[in-house]
């Protein structure tokens, strides 16, 4: 049961790590790892795509998945590209608009954020099980 409750909320090469141990956990442990709230890989990902779709640039999977510093820094990265472009302050370094430049960095940032996004959820969720597992539930 826990390894059909896990699968999709850590990567399979973790699960099969710690699957036969799942056998000799104590039911505390067993409990508390049902309990547990872990991340959902694929709403990372919605929280990546949809704000981005709506308006370019924007996403919020950083602050989804608890990486609050830099998802502030996204955020406040897209609003200074709005506030540039609403001023119009046209900056122009070798054709292009500082906004422009920011705006393609924002852009390529998300991108690689919605690849990444899962692959830390796993993570985060893998190392979350194991601090449970090795304090026993407490």
């Amino acid at each position: 049961m826990l390894t059909h409750f896990l699968k999709g909320k850590i990567a399979k090469k973790h699960l099969v790590k710690i699957s036969p141990c799942f056998n000799l956990l104590s039911d505390r442990v067993y409990r508390k790892i049902l309990k547990t709230k872990l991340y959902n890989p694929f709403l990372g990902f919605l929280f990546g795509i949809i704000p981005f779709v709506i308006l370019p640039g924007l996403s919020l999977d950083r602050i989804y998945r608890g990486d609050f510093f830099s998802g502030i820094i996204k955020i406040g990265l897209w609003l200074f590209i709005i506030v540039l472009s609403a001023f119009q302050y046209n900056i122009v370094i070798m054709y292009y608009t500082l906004g422009d430049y920011l705006f393609i960095i924002l852009v390529f940032w998300c991108i690689f954020d919605l690849f990444d996004t899962r692959s830390i959820i796993f993570s985060k969720n893998y190392k979350t099980i194991l601090q449970i597992i090795c304090k026993g539930g407490k």
